[in-house]
């Protein structure tokens, strides 16, 4: 195993004392590693449980996980700034955030066999998405997703 996959295995085993929690939000930290996706949409599924939202848990997933793929694949990171994600119940759904330390904001490509998909599903499956600076280095790449109106 190498050094940088050691020490993505070290802090992925630390990771539950690494997030805060309170009854609206919670706030995380992941190591620049594949691993991170799936372990925050873990995360990130046990809450919208808790905050009655199963019916977006499918559209809520995929955004997290397209934006913190894009943070994985992009984002820059040193043992002091990992992905950092946030999750919001707001009145009409929930508010996922996921800032990373690359100043360059994510592009939407035109899609292909190879890729591109990802800013296209978050802008279809999202009331509204967008990118945030950040004091220092990075940016906040934001999704916004809405339960249906119950009739």
């Amino acid at each position: 195993m190498s050094i940088p996959e050691q020490l993505a295995t070290i802090l992925l085993r630390m990771k539950p004392d690494a997030t805060v929690s309170t009854g609206d939000s919670a706030v995380s930290r992941w190591p620049h590693h594949t691993r991170s996706v799936g372990l925050a949409r873990t995360e990130l599924s046990e809450l919208l449980v808790k905050w009655d939202l199963s019916t977006v848990v499918d559209e809520v997933l995929l955004v997290l996980s397209e934006l913190v793929t894009n943070a994985v694949r992009h984002g820059r990171a040193t043992v002091e700034r990992e992905i950092e994600t946030r999750y919001s119940r707001v009145p009409d759904g929930v508010r996922i955030e996921v800032r990373d330390g690359a100043r360059e904001h994510p592009v939407i490509r035109v899609p292909s066999d190879t890729g591109g998909w990802g800013l296209l599903l978050v802008g279809e499956l999202s009331a509204r998405w967008g990118v945030d600076e950040r004091a220092g280095a990075g940016k906040s790449v934001w999704a916004v997703v809405t339960a249906p109106e119950e009739s």
